[in-house]
């Protein structure tokens, strides 16, 4: 059984519907579902809260058989939830990416007359770098 930990999610519905299964003791988490299990089943050996209060086991725990089954369907459920967020992430930054190249700006270059990409200037890349490249020489040397 590959134990994983508690999905975090904003709707508490959905949180619910996640991370608990209901057995018929009430609504659980495997986590608290495994607590309730390793509790002492005699008063003696139980733990004291105050004087009237002893953490045991429940009856219905004592004879319950469905707990694997109902903690590995919880696992399998947060297993999916997380592949679920995993795709819609991968598709965000897939569709990001895709609105960043569409940003791009098309122009005919004003120096070699081709349909290129906007560098700076009015000019591709190529061509800002042969015009501006004389121009950054040309004040080293008088530097």
């Amino acid at each position: 059984m590959n134990k994983i930990p508690p999905v975090n999610v904003e709707d508490k519905e959905l949180w619910l519907e996640i991370n608990t299964f209901q057995c018929k003791y009430g609504r659980f988490s495997p986590e608290a579902c495994e607590k309730l299990r390793e509790r002492a089943e005699q008063l003696s050996s139980a733990k004291k809260i105050d004087d009237k209060t002893y953490l045991t086991k429940p009856i219905c725990c004592k004879e319950c058989k469905e707990w694997k089954k109902l903690s590995e369907e919880v696992y399998e459920k947060r297993r999916e939830y997380l592949e679920q967020l995993r795709t819609q992430n991968e598709k965000k930054v897939k569709g990001e990416k895709r609105q960043k190249k569409k940003n791009v700006k098309m122009i005919i270059c004003s120096l070699c007359g081709k349909e290129k990409r906007l560098y700076a200037r009015g000019l591709c890349a190529a061509c800002y770098d042969k015009v501006y490249r004389k121009d950054r020489k040309k004040k080293r040397k008088k530097k």
